[in-house]
């Protein structure tokens, strides 16, 4: 039996940001199973302690829960988050850290694409920002 990963998002509109049919097939490929919870709709207040023992590892974006370490030991088997947003400061602690779990981000392809787009914006006049 493959990994089991669960995308935390109580948003659906989320869920085409950062998954497609191209992540879907890598993630077959290589023998992961993504939950997305969200598919169908929005989800009120999930609780999502009464799901986490089943999953190897986290996907979180805006509006996801803080995975502390307390929050982390009713997933005994994650060993992995991986942020579909910036800094993951907003769904990690210092006890994130501690736990072991290691936390990955898309910090460096985001600041990469906001760069440009300012620097797009502020044409040949840099000062004019």
């Amino acid at each position: 039996m493959g990994k089991k990963i669960l995308f935390m998002t109580a948003r659906q509109a989320y869920v085409p940001m950062f998954w497609n049919e191209a992540c879907e097939s890598k993630c077959r490929e290589y023998g992961f199973t993504v939950d997305l919870p969200s598919r169908e709709g929005d989800l009120d207040s999930p609780d999502w302690t009464a799901v986490l023992p089943g999953y190897d590892g986290l996907i979180t974006t805006w509006g996801s829960p803080v995975c502390t370490g307390d929050f982390l030991k009713g997933a005994p088997n994650v060993k992995v988050i991986g942020h579909c947003a910036g800094s993951a400061a907003a769904v990690t602690d210092a006890t994130t850290y501690d736990s072991g779990v290691k936390v990955t981000t898309a910090n460096p392809v985001m600041a990469k694409a906001v760069a440009e787009w300012s620097l797009s914006v502020c044409g040949s006049d840099p000062a004019g920002c």
